[in-house]
């Protein structure tokens, strides 16, 4: 959906339509945006204004991979792909921060609360290889295979939480009773 990370299309909010992509007289391109012409993709060396012909000093030829298509469906997809695996990183954050606060009586919660943000990192890092390479089959696996790591973590994370609830219940009705 997206050529390039971690802007789309060398835009932070990705286009909705081709025209956004055509180069047109009198258009103001800022360094990194791209246009598709002539069936490939040109990046913008700078900040500038076409004038009435394509510049190709102002562009350079897009080379990292061979993608040449835009897809509005496929590019928001990725977009909001992105959106999401960013809020997903905030939240494995503000869980291993919380995590903190009982350090001293889980070590191990917030050991792999650290971990989970470790891997969330590695994750956003896994996916810019991915859209770096063209979508290479086997860095898919890889980039599948860290997401499921990252939520048997969670997952063991969850049951620790409700094993350390159901001991804490446990002690209370013993303490009334």
């Amino acid at each position: 959906g997206c050529p390039d990370w971690p802007q789309c299309f060398g835009y932070t909010i990705p286009p909705t339509d081709v025209a956004t992509l055509t180069w047109q007289t009198g258009r103001r391109f800022e360094e990194g945006q791209m246009i598709l012409l002539k069936d490939q993709f040109w990046v913008a060396t700078a900040d500038f204004t076409t004038s009435d012909a394509f510049a190709s000093e102002n562009w350079t030829l897009f080379d990292r991979h061979d993608y040449t298509i835009f897809n509005p469906v496929h590019t928001w997809i990725e977009f909001i792909n992105r959106l999401l695996g960013a809020l997903a990183g905030l939240a494995t954050l503000f869980l291993f921060i919380s995590s903190l606060w009982r350090i001293k009586t889980d070590l191990l919660s917030t050991v792999i609360s650290f971990l989970v943000v470790l891997g969330m990192g590695f994750q956003g890092w896994l996916g810019k290889t991915v859209v770096d390479s063209n979508l290479l089959p086997y860095k898919i696996t890889i980039h599948m295979a860290m997401a499921l790591l990252i939520v048997l973590l969670l997952i063991i994370l969850l049951a620790r939480e409700k094993r350390s609830k159901k001991i804490l219940k446990m002690r209370f009705f013993l303490l009334i009773s």
